[in-house]
């Protein structure tokens, strides 16, 4: 009987594995003159990659990771097995020895007694669900960034697109299944809950262009739009570029997002994200004053009442993960309605600009909101808002 050939991988891979173990107690020998650790990096998504390579750089001026290591790292396959994108990549390399050897000197590594010691965790990653409790993108500026080259490419890619040098523009992207299908044909509805319609965000596009803002709408394999403006620039419906899906979104006055993985590079370069329909809804972004959250909404299976956000919470529904947990416990998923995103873009804009102002209950609002989630792992200290559009709109669910 012919073995199948991942089996011969396999086998080949647990060889390369057992060569490794003596390189590794060699490497453990020389620990009193060079400490040396093995990492592993998610490269699959763009929702890993670079942003957790920017927490580990951060976390070592921090001096949360020990100083003086000699931390080596490799690309954790999963999935498709495909890196999410080469300018990602490309940055990442800059800083990080990313080579994949490593693998099986961690693997080796792992197979012997003290493994601990010569592993990279990275903490934001493994600890906090690749969010920012600690405050250290307040405290460290971006340490992943662009050459000078790529920002003199970038700018002239901006002036050719009709943005031209200083002109502030918003980033838009709505998550739906159109991406990863392309990449898995295979792929089920399990995450069909994140989804959002980009027509709901029309009313909002028009608001922000007749505030003199242009448009950029991100993302691949996008659903179509049917919505032409000079201001409006449908980057989508263009020839893909890894370089360019990382600058627009570094690059933007602010961005709004549907919770999807190119949010992460506008968050990494510390800009402003409206964050519409997310979901999980309790887990909405609470680490950062300059993210604004509208979380999904929720009614139960035949009823035409929506969900109050204490009910949400307590059932555990702000919880769900897949859309098998919300078909199971008769839960439908709600996106806010297209006047609600559109005044909460209007919101994050005079928010930006310094001139929105909250009254005394939208302030209590808020602060009812948030007292829902104390307690819950991603919520220790409160510094992320809920839209007041959103809260003024759906003011009878708290």
């Amino acid at each position: 009987m012919n073995k199948h050939p991942g089996y011969r991988r396999n086998r080949f891979e647990r060889l390369l594995v057992w060569a490794s173990i003596p390189l590794v107690l060699l490497i453990r020998l020389l620990r009193p003159l060079v400490w040396v650790r093995f990492g592993w990096l998610h490269t699959h998504k763009i929702g890993h990659l670079p942003l957790e390579p920017e927490y580990y750089l951060c976390e070592r001026l921090a001096g949360i990771q020990p100083r003086g290591t000699v931390d080596l790292f490799y690309d954790r396959e999963r999935g498709d097995g495909l890196v999410c994108n080469a300018q990602a990549m490309a940055m990442t390399e800059r800083h990080l020895r990313v080579w994949p050897f490593v693998k099986y000197l961690w693997m080796a590594n792992k197979r012997l007694p003290g493994a601990e010691t010569h592993i990279v965790h990275i903490r934001a990653r493994d600890q906090h669900s690749v969010r920012d409790p600690e405050g250290l993108f307040d405290r460290f500026p971006v340490q992943i960034d662009f050459t000078a080259e790529e920002r003199r490419r970038g700018q002239a890619a901006l002036a050719a697109m009709g943005i031209p040098a200083g002109a502030p523009y918003v980033c838009i992207h709505v998550r739906d299944s159109r991406y990863w299908k392309s990449r898995d044909a295979q792929m089920g509805p399990e995450s069909d809950f994140r989804n959002s319609d980009i027509n709901d965000f029309l009313p909002a596009i028009r608001a922000l262009i007749a505030r003199g803002y242009r448009v950029v709408r991100i993302g691949r394999q996008a659903a179509p739009i049917a919505f032409e403006d000079p201001h409006f620039i449908d980057y989508s419906a263009m020839e893909p570029s890894d370089f360019l899906d990382v600058f627009l979104a570094a690059n933007c006055h602010f961005m709004i997002s549907t919770g999807s993985g190119i949010d992460s590079i506008a968050y990494m370069f510390r800009r402003p994200i409206l964050m519409c329909n997310i979901a999980p809804a309790a887990r909405v972004f609470s680490d950062k004053p300059w993210i604004v959250n509208l979380p999904k909404l929720h009614r139960r299976r035949g009823s035409t009442a929506m969900m109050p956000f204490a009910e949400m919470v307590q059932s555990g529904v702000g919880d769900f993960v897949t859309t098998q947990q919300f078909d199971e416990a008769g839960v439908e998923f709600l996106d806010s309605a297209p006047e609600v995103i559109r005044d909460a873009a209007l919101e994050m804009a005079d928010r930006i600009a310094g001139t929105w102002r909250d009254d005394p209950e939208d302030a209590e609002r808020q602060r009812a909101f948030w007292r829902l989630l104390r307690g819950h792992a991603l919520h220790d200290e409160i510094r992320g808002l809920i839209s007041t559009a959103y809260l003024r709109a759906y003011r009878g669910l708290l």
